[in-house]
């Protein structure tokens, strides 16, 4: 079965420093973030292990809970091609993750393209059955939403 990928990106007009602590304050998603009213946590966002849970407003009104555990964090550093790029990987585990019916893992990425340029990008993979009960164009929307949220901060 092949992963069901709905990918965003967008151009921020900063450093890739300050893009970089924008996204991964996620107590401050509220202010700037449509997708997301609500953040708790167990620990720092930059923490591999710490859970989050977003309460969500969907594009359609509604609203929601999705829970997310840190899996993968890279600060922003040169990379081969001497790029500054950085890395957030955080993977859902609610209920149908603990069913064994959907995995999601969202990987978000800045890359330094100017000294006032960073290419902000996510990509959002779902597997299993119960991707095919994923509202992907509400996801789609809020994800945009989210990469608009983010770029307007600057």
């Amino acid at each position: 079965m092949s992963p069901l990928v709905i990918h965003t990106e967008i151009i921020v007009h900063a450093p890739i420093d300050v893009v970089w602590h924008c996204l991964v304050d996620v107590d401050r998603y509220p202010i700037w973030n449509p997708f997301i009213v609500g953040v708790h946590r167990n620990g720092a966002s930059t923490d591999i292990g710490t859970m989050m849970r977003f309460t969500l407003r969907w594009p359609f009104g509604f609203s929601g809970r999705s829970i997310e555990e840190v899996t993968q964090i890279n600060p922003p550093n040169r990379n081969i091609q001497d790029l500054q790029t950085a890395l957030w990987q955080y993977d859902y585990r609610g209920l149908p993750y603990r069913l064994g019916l959907l995995r999601v893992s969202r990987i978000q990425t800045v890359t330094q393209h100017s000294l006032q340029q960073t290419l902000y990008s996510s990509t959002l993979r779902f597997e299993g059955i119960g991707r095919h009960w994923v509202p992907k164009n509400q996801i789609r929307k809020g994800c945009t939403a989210q990469a608009q949220g983010l770029a307007a901060q600057f």
